[in-house]
């Protein structure tokens, strides 16, 4: 398709669209999320008069498990495709069947305390709504197409950086036979006009990773190079302990597979459990508690901090396993966050940002596999002069666990994957 054509200046007129309505439909999901949060947290504890943690939580983390476990037993689709399972991006077929379950489990799961975010249940409507829109159109091969636009606006919201969120299809796809900005023209297109509709609308006033208040980083240092490499290292075993401890966990949960009712609502008992022995720090996706453990260095002692660490790990695991919806990353970034900052109150002589940053970059780069868009999205936390030292962090982590299992599970087996169509777009085999 040649870049000057009418009928590419249609298609990336069609993209930005796209990117502009998943902005909104963003937008939408997280009000309603911060509702609920509102609701279950703020509000019922303030007419009860209770003490929102310790057990009141418990009785919500594992109430909000008995709610998701019924969604998954009674609504059509099964929730979607769990945050252990790639969220289905490359595996729709058109239909957008399981759209109510998705969103329905989803909300509760993140409403309740689950540490998970908010990026998995929209990376599942953008996989379900691309290759629909594909089919509508007649098009069946820009299906993939419209899913990359509609992901990178949704990740240009959440992470703060058009660029970052179009270079991760870059990473996601092996591009074959086809132009490359064919392909990358329109995803930074929709990218962007999804973050400039999302921003000039809310004007901040909704929380996301893009705007956590990260410590301010101004002298760049050759013993930081070597501070990076060693945080980066440790934040990159921080993630491949996070995959143990998962498959531990949906080891111990399997037979429990056919009973999603009771598979959940254990788990969120789980969650409430930890949060009463590790902190509350453990419940949620973890930005607002990041940001709150950063902005008050030293008000926690180490071994403080590795307990909450500790603690995220399971949380996050119990939630992978036992069928909460939402997202890997936000509890993956505040898990190296943390780290790093346990790390900083040790070794006073290394940076907040650099141990911070390093630490988020190590575990992500784990759990994604992705390094270029995990250096671009850290980066755009504590400025330019941060970046070389993410690079090396997440370089060495990938270096780490390249060649380690991913955080991930067999699918089920009534389930197969399609191939898809030969047309140049692939998923690339990390």
């Amino acid at each position: 398709m040649h870049l000057r054509s009418r009928q590419y200046l249609v298609l990336v007129g069609s993209a930005a669209m796209l990117g502009i309505a998943a902005a909104f439909f963003t937008l939408g999901f997280l009000w309603v999320e911060h509702g609920l949060q509102n609701l279950f947290w703020e509000r019922l504890p303030n007419e009860l008069g209770v003490d929102p943690h310790p057990w009141y939580a418990l009785a919500v983390t594992t109430l909000g498990g008995l709610a998701v476990g019924l969604v998954l037993r009674f609504v059509p689709g099964y929730g979607g495709p769990g945050p252990a399972e790639g969220h289905g991006v490359g595996e729709s077929d058109g239909s957008l069947r399981a759209l109510p379950g998705i969103l329905a489990a989803a909300l509760i799961s993140l409403a309740v305390g689950a540490s998970l975010g908010p990026e998995g249940p929209l990376l599942a409507v953008a996989a379900s709504v691309g290759p629909w829109l594909g089919v509508r159109a007649g098009r069946e091969m820009l299906g993939q197409l419209f899913t990359q636009a509609g992901i990178g606006s949704i990740f240009a919201v959440l992470f703060g950086s058009p660029v970052a969120s179009t270079l991760l299809g870059l990473e996601m796809l092996t591009v074959t036979g086809l132009n490359l900005y064919v392909l990358l023209i329109p995803v930074l297109i929709a990218s962007t006009a999804g973050y400039f509709a999302f921003r000039g609308f809310t004007h901040g006033s909704l929380d996301s990773l893009a705007d956590l208040d990260f410590p301010v980083y101004t002298s760049l240092e050759v013993r930081h190079v070597v501070a990076a490499v060693a945080i980066g290292a440790a934040g990159a075993l921080a993630g491949l302990l996070l995959i143990a401890v998962f498959r531990a966990v949906d080891r111990a949960f399997r037979p429990l597979d056919h009973s999603p009712v009771a598979k959940a609502t254990l788990g969120g008992l789980g969650i409430g459990l930890v949060a009463l022995v590790a902190g509350e720090e453990t419940l949620f996706s973890g930005e607002a508690q990041l940001e709150q453990l950063l902005a008050e260095p030293g008000s926690k002692t180490v071994a403080a901090l590795c307990l909450i660490v500790a603690g995220k790990l399971v949380a996050t695991s119990l939630s992978l396993a036992t069928g909460f919806r939402g997202g890997r990353i936000f509890p993956t970034v505040f898990i190296g966050g943390t780290l790093g900052l346990a790390l900083h109150e040790a070794f006073t002589s290394v940076p907040l940002a650099v141990a911070a940053a390093a630490g988020m970059a190590g575990a992500a780069v784990v759990i994604l596999r992705l390094p270029v868009f995990v250096i671009l999205f850290v980066s755009f936390f504590g400025g330019p002069l941060l970046l070389p030292l993410v690079a090396v962090a997440a370089v060495t982590a990938y270096i780490v666990c390249f060649d380690k299992p991913e955080l991930s599970v067999d699918p089920p087996k009534e389930q197969t994957t399609a191939e898809p169509e030969d047309v140049g777009l692939r998923p690339a085999d990390n």
